[in-house]
């Protein structure tokens, strides 16, 4: 695209109207005509007032196009590519890593995926495992990084920071960065890093009698529905107390559903998972070697398969015991992370990369006025 360095001398392209006005209403001398009597123009029409009508058309053309070319070469005219939209960088904090439901988004909208405690450098395909994080247990300073970050963008980019406000991450001076901020809060105790590939799925066999045959079918429902919304995959087995020397060797889980007797008493010491009010175990758990034994106290009804208190305990026996909250500092708004705004260093003459056109506007300039004073010269000596 075309632009100008000093556009206030295009302002001189009003000089146009004055080679326009003189040519529209400038009157040339007449031609004397010798006649031998006046009376020889009697009876000749009124003259008229002739009607303003252009002149040598060509030569008007010459001289605008030489005021022009004067004009727009005094406004410096450069002729640079046109600038691409702006960039914009997703800064990841680590725990904005584990959510891959947003990375997926921002790459969708077209966004350079960095990391926000590598200093906005860009992240690599395949970088989002959670390998490249402080390894040292550092509390990252944001505001430090973001400045990292605006050195190393280039004109244009805005940032999209997705991180945790809190106190303890913005240390120091507010810094000033040129680059316009976004900020999108994540939890602070949310997992560092990307979530784990995906596991194998989690073996458990159900060893049931005849008559707990519908609760092993209510218990196998409840850990399928457990293993589709909250943990790993399920590969359930079911069989008889006969069948445990077979299948309980290769089982992650080994769930006894059988009447007092007909199972193994638990191996080691069993602990209570699930108690009635009264602190009666319903479900009691043992270490069997590399598998979880279970043994369930009470029969599974169709009222409490159905309740959600029995699927809500299943799902949470399902993914096991939540760790621990990462302690955090008190949270901040995002008015007050956002650095302060530094202005954009202004652009002074031609940029880097693009065509000046001012000399090629002096040449055409210089040929049209020679052109110009050659059909001048011209027309005068046809008129001698």
């Amino acid at each position: 695209m075309i632009a100008f360095a000093a556009p206030v001398w295009l302002a001189a392209l009003g000089a146009l109207a004055v080679p326009l006005a003189i040519h529209l209403w400038s009157r040339r001398a007449g031609r004397a005509v010798r006649v031998g009597s006046i009376r020889l123009l009697s009876g000749m029409p009124p003259a008229t007032r002739r009607a303003v009508r252009l002149r040598d058309p060509w030569l008007l053309a010459l001289r605008l196009a030489l005021l022009a070319a004067l004009a727009l070469s005094l406004a410096d005219p450069y002729w640079a590519p046109r600038s691409p939209r702006g960039t914009t960088w997703a800064l990841l904090s680590e725990e904005a890593l584990a959510d891959r439901t947003l990375i997926d988004s921002l790459r969708h909208a077209g966004a350079e995926l960095r990391l926000l405690e590598d200093g906005g450098r860009q992240m690599a395909d395949g970088r989002e495992d959670g390998r490249w994080q402080m390894a040292d247990g550092r509390v990252p300073n944001y505001w430090s990084l973001l400045s990292e970050a605006d050195r190393l963008a280039p004109p244009g980019v805005r940032f999209v920071v997705v991180a945790p406000l809190v106190a303890d991450r913005f240390r120091g001076t507010r810094p000033a960065i040129t680059a316009p901020v976004t900020w999108r809060e994540v939890r602070a105790d949310a997992p560092r890093g990307a979530p784990p590939a995906a596991a194998p799925p989690r073996r458990v066999v159900i060893l049931a009698d005849a008559a707990h045959h519908e609760d092993a079918r209510y218990f196998e429902t409840a850990i399928h529905a457990a293993a589709q919304t909250t943990g790993p995959r399920a590969d359930v087995t079911r069989g008889s107390p006969a069948d445990a020397a077979t299948l309980a060797p290769e089982a992650d889980w080994i769930v006894w559903l059988a009447a007092a007797g007909a199972a193994p008493a638990l191996p080691g010491t069993s602990a209570p998972v699930w108690s009635d009010a009264n602190g009666a175990p319903l479900l009691s758990v043992a270490r069997d070697g590399q598998a979880l034994a279970f043994r369930l106290h009470a029969r599974i009804t169709p009222d409490r398969a159905l309740a959600p208190e029995f699927v809500e305990a299943v799902a949470a026996l399902w993914v096991g015991p939540i760790p621990r909250a990462v302690a955090v500092g008190p949270r901040i708004t995002a008015a007050q992370a956002a650095p302060a705004v530094a202005a954009a260093p202004a652009r002074r003459g031609t940029p880097a990369g693009a065509v000046p056109l001012a000399v090629p506007l002096w040449v055409l300039a210089t040929l049209a006025l020679a052109l110009d004073r050659w059909l001048a010269l011209g027309r005068r000596q046809a008129s001698a």
